[in-house]
């Protein structure tokens, strides 16, 4: 019987504890600088799932994933028309291209989100930090202050989270697309070397 009175007790405490963390992070939310700042962040607009299907689109895949079979947009694997190739390649290289400078602008724009949170989170630390250093230094341990500080300024930390999520994501885009780019062009320049010796030896052309 006793130990249920300790147990009722203990569970009383801890639920006391977790309702004045609660109400301090609140309590500190509703402060004026803090809740300009948290207002501010959620203006930042994070379209994931447009950007994302957006950029999912620019993915080059050099295998068919119905088939599972290497495809190469039309162009002939065993280079017996090395011109008309050299055409096609060179419309992919184009496409890739115009891919590539979309994303830059993509990232471009995160990165400035990125920033603006990045800001907004620094000015609210060291505000909250400085003017509720009493309260700060109840939570205990240093881990444990940090911790209350981002519960205070968390959707400032979740958004810029979500933000540095996409940038990642998009980002392997942007290397699928140099490695293409690169590949590409190797393979244009060794078509153009091929064409020239089949020009030279029998000055026939491939078109």
């Amino acid at each position: 019987m006793a130990k249920k009175v300790v147990s009722s007790s203990t569970s009383g405490n801890t639920e006391e504890k977790v309702s004045s963390y609660g109400l301090a992070v609140r309590a500190i939310q509703r402060d004026r600088l803090v809740a300009k700042l948290l207002e501010q962040s959620e203006g930042v607009q994070v379209p994931s799932k447009r950007l994302t299907a957006e950029v999912r689109g620019y993915v080059l895949s050099s295998v068919d994933l119905e088939t599972s079979q290497p495809k190469f947009y039309g162009i002939d694997g065993k280079f017996e028309n090395p011109l008309q190739d050299i055409r096609k390649i060179s419309k992919v290289i184009l496409d890739i291209q115009a891919y590539r400078d979309r994303i830059v602008t993509i990232i471009g724009e995160l990165r400035e989100k990125q920033f603006f949170l990045i800001e907004r989170k620094r000015k609210g630390y060291k505000y909250v930090k400085d003017v509720y250093a009493k309260t700060i230094k109840a939570q205990g341990t240093q881990r444990n202050q940090e911790e209350f500080i981002e519960s205070v300024l968390w959707p400032i930390v979740e958004k810029r989270s979500k933000i540095e999520d996409l940038i990642s994501r998009i980002e392997l885009v942007a290397k699928n697309l140099d490695n293409a780019w690169f590949s590409y062009k190797r393979v244009n320049e060794n078509c153009e070397t091929l064409q020239g010796r089949m020009e030279s030896r029998g000055g026939r052309e491939y078109r």
